[in-house]
C-alpha cells in the first residue's frame, strides 16, 4: 500500500531528525543561558521536553506497526509532525476491507503508549476474525479491519 509505505519512509526522516534535536537539546546550557536564571533553565527544561515526547511518540508509533506472528499486517495510515506525533494504524489492509472498525481513544491521548492501544485494537481484531470465521461456516465470508486513530490533540 503506498500510503503505508510513504508514512514509514517519513516516520524514519522524523526519527533521525528527533534523535538529532534530541542530541543537540541535551547539551549542556550555554553560558548565557545559565546566566538567564530561572525563566532560561524553565524553557532549556521545557525544550528538552518537548524534544522527549516527540521521540517517545515516534518511537512508540514504530513499536504499534510490529504485527504478533499470524496476525493481519499493520500499516501506518497517517502520520503527523505534531509534537507529540499524531498517526493512525490499522491493523489489516483497509483497501480490501468489506468492514472497518475505528478504535478512537479520547481527547488528551497521544501515541506516547501507542503501544497499549494497539494491543487493545490487536484484541478487538482478533476477536472479529473469530466471529468472521463463524460466519465463512455459514458460507459468509466477510473482511473486518481495524484502524487505531489516534488523530487527537491535547485539549
Amino acid at each position: 500500500m503506498a500510503r503505508d509505505e510513504a508514512n514509514r519512509i517519513w516516520l524514519e526522516d522524523q526519527l533521525a531528525d528527533a534523535r538529532a534535536a534530541l542530541a543537540e537539546a541535551e547539551k549542556p546550557p550555554t553560558y548565557d543561558e545559565i546566566l538567564g536564571g530561572y525563566a532560561a533553565a524553565q524553557a532549556y527544561a521545557e525544550r528538552l521536553d518537548q524534544v522527549r515526547s516527540r521521540l517517545k511518540g515516534l518511537e512508540d508509533i514504530e513499536s504499534s506497526l510490529t504485527s504478533p506472528d499470524g496476525k493481519a499486517p499493520r500499516f501506518l495510515m497517517s502520520l503527523t509532525a505534531d509534537s507529540p506525533p499524531l498517526a493512525a494504524v490499522s491493523i489489516g489492509n483497509l483497501d480490501t476491507a468489506d468492514d472497518i472498525t475505528y478504535a478512537v481513544p479520547g481527547m488528551g491521548t497521544t501515541t506516547e503508549g501507542m503501544g497499549d492501544w494497539a494491543r487493545t485494537a490487536q484484541n478487538i481484531a482478533t476477536l472479529q476474525d473469530q466471529v468472521d470465521g463463524g460466519r465463512l461456516r455459514l458460507g459468509e465470508r466477510r473482511q473486518s479491519e481495524l484502524l487505531l486513530y489516534l488523530r487527537c490533540s491535547r485539549a
